[in-house]
């Protein structure tokens, strides 16, 4: 199992809430198209970040589903207007696995 995790800062805490929204709006859309299970949260202590994660089988299903991710012109434009609540170049990722007994 593998954990994919993307978080970005956010610009100020006046625009926590629209951020909230647009990614659960994100979430959402990314859950009904690719019958995953995204979700979106803000860390409690010591940032504005906010995060989100998904939980999946293998490398090569991440894989199928960004490639389809990065054409989807829905998608792409929820991107876009989201990018406006974060601090530009603070978007990082990282993929953990957990290995199963």
């Amino acid at each position: 199992m593998y954990r994919f995790t993307r978080y970005a800062t956010l610009q100020n805490t006046a625009v926590v809430p629209q951020a909230i929204g647009w990614s659960m709006e994100l979430c959402g859309y990314v859950n009904k198209t690719y019958k995953v299970n995204l979700k979106a949260g803000m860390e409690m202590f010591g940032g504005l970040n906010i995060h989100w994660e998904v939980e999946i089988d293998s490398l090569d299903k991440l894989a199928e589903i960004n490639a389809k991710l990065i054409s989807d012109k829905a998608y792409l434009s929820m991107i876009e207007k989201g990018k406006e609540f974060w601090i530009s170049g603070s978007l990082k990722d990282q993929i953990v696995n957990f290995p199963q007994p």
